[in-house]
C-alpha cells in the first residue's frame, strides 16, 4: 500500500466491525474516498476528533484494494455549531449528502471542497432561522449544480429560446425552464410560479452571503424548495435521505 496525506471534511461515516468507523471523505487532492479508521468507535481513539461528521482535517491515509486506510488526522475545524443545533445539522447534513451522492469517487474539484466548507461555514455562523437557511441551501444546490454542469437554464425557453414574459414551466428532465407551447415536449415539466422563477434566477450564482436578501411567499418558497428537490433526485438518480429529514425538521 502507499500512503498518501490529504485535507478533507468528514461527509458521513458508518460502523464496520465491532470497533472501526468507514469515513467517508471528500478531499480537495482525491476527490471522494472512503477509508476505514481502525478503532473509530472507541472513545479513547485518537482519530475521534477529527472523523465526527462535518469535521475539517488533515489526514494520512493508505490505499487499499476497495477501502483505504486512514491512520492520522489533525482537526482544522470541528463545525460544531452544526451538530449542536438540530436545523443547522438537518441542512449540513443534506449538503453533504448532496455532495456525496452527485460525485463519482476519485475525481477531485477544487471548486467542490470550498463550496463544501463555504456552505458549513454560512450554516455554522448564521442565526438558525429557517428562512435564511434554506435560502442557503437553495444557493449551494445551484452552484454545485453548476459546477457538475448541471446548472438548470432559467432565462428562456429550452426549446424555442423566448425570453417573453408568460406562463412557465420547468422540465425536470431537459432541466430547465420551458414556455407554455413547449411544455409538452417533456414529460415531467411542472408549472412554475412568477414569484419561484424570480427567486431561482436571484439565487442562481449568488454568494451564499446574499442568501438573506431573498424574501418569497411560504407557498414560493416551498414550490422551488420540491422543484430543486425533484430535480436532484433526478441526477443523483436516487432519493436522498436527508432531504425528508430536513423537511422533518423545518416543519
Amino acid at each position: 500500500m502507499s500512503g498518501y496525506r490529504a485535507e478533507g471534511v468528514v461527509l458521513r461515516t458508518r460502523p464496520l466491525g465491532e470497533a472501526d468507523l468507514v469515513v467517508t471523505l471528500y478531499t480537495a487532492e482525491e476527490g471522494k474516498v472512503e477509508a476505514v479508521a481502525r478503532g473509530g468507535r472507541r472513545l479513547r481513539s485518537r482519530l475521534l476528533g477529527c472523523i465526527q461528521p462535518f469535521s475539517h482535517g488533515r489526514y494520512l491515509l493508505w490505499r487499499g484494494r476497495t477501502l483505504d486506510s486512514l491512520s492520522q488526522g489533525e482537526l482544522v475545524r470541528s463545525f460544531r455549531e452544526l451538530r449542536e443545533d438540530l436545523l443547522r445539522m438537518a441542512c449540513a447534513s443534506y449538503l453533504a449528502e448532496l455532495v456525496d451522492g452527485l460525485t463519482p469517487e476519485r475525481e477531485p474539484s477544487g471548486a467542490i471542497f470550498s463550496l463544501l466548507l463555504e456552505g458549513w461555514g454560512f450554516l455554522a455562523a448564521s442565526p438558525p432561522e429557517t428562512n435564511l437557511l434554506l435560502n442557503g441551501v437553495s444557493v449551494f444546490e445551484l452552484r454545485l449544480l453548476n459546477i457538475l454542469g448541471y446548472a438548470p437554464q432559467l432565462w428562456q425557453c429550452l426549446s424555442c429560446k423566448t425570453a417573453e414574459e408568460g406562463e412557465w414551466y420547468f422540465g425536470i428532465r431537459t432541466g430547465g425552464v420551458l414556455c407554455a407551447r413547449c411544455a409538452s415536449q417533456d414529460e415531467t415539466a411542472r408549472p412554475l410560479s412568477g414569484e419561484t422563477l424570480g427567486g431561482l434566477r436571484q439565487l442562481a450564482g449568488a454568494p451564499l452571503a446574499r442568501a438573506g436578501v431573498l424574501r418569497l411567499s411560504p407557498g414560493a418558497r416551498t414550490e422551488m424548495r420540491e422543484l430543486l428537490k425533484e430535480y436532484i433526485v433526478y441526477r443523483a438518480e436516487r432519493e436522498l435521505k436527508s432531504a425528508g429529514f430536513l423537511d422533518l425538521v423545518r416543519g
